[in-house]
């Protein structure tokens, strides 16, 4: 029993998230709720693991593939989410950090930039994330 509240509590999160995220094709916008569902289901997996068989996975990769799906589009409703809640409370902390990903050693990785020290000649990208918070009043 307990695990069919979990799925659909995580399904009705998904949903919740997820609404109104625009790619301009309605098969891609449901493509978009049904692989967030996928993953939430079991977010430590890789994508193709977390697809429910061979068939989902390629389809999730053509998803990924699409040049209508940006970053952007898919983060837009949850960015919207993410406000409206904040909004919601007096005060929200907005912890951050900064880390650089190393990928020097996959020369076939296309877009990286320098990161470190010039000599040492490394390549890859930097990543700063934040995380709201509420604080323990």
């Amino acid at each position: 029993m307990t695990e069919s509240l979990s799925v659909s509590s995580e399904y009705q999160w998904c949903l919740d998230e997820f609404n109104g995220v625009e790619f301009q094709d309605a098969r891609l916008n449901a493509r978009c709720s049904e692989l967030a569902m996928q993953m939430a289901m079991q977010p430590s997996l890789p994508l193709n693991q977390a697809c429910e068989d061979w068939a989902a996975a390629k389809a999730a990769y053509r998803f990924f593939d699409n040049d209508d799906v940006t970053p952007q589009r898919i983060q837009a409703p949850h960015q919207q989410r993410t406000v409206e809640r904040m909004t919601s409370y007096p005060r929200v902390l907005a912890v951050q950090d900064t880390t650089f990903l190393n990928y020097t050693h996959h020369p076939k990785t296309e877009g990286l930039g320098p990161i470190g020290k010039k000599s040492q000649k490394q390549r890859g990208f930097g990543l700063h994330s934040t995380l709201a918070i509420l604080p323990c009043i």
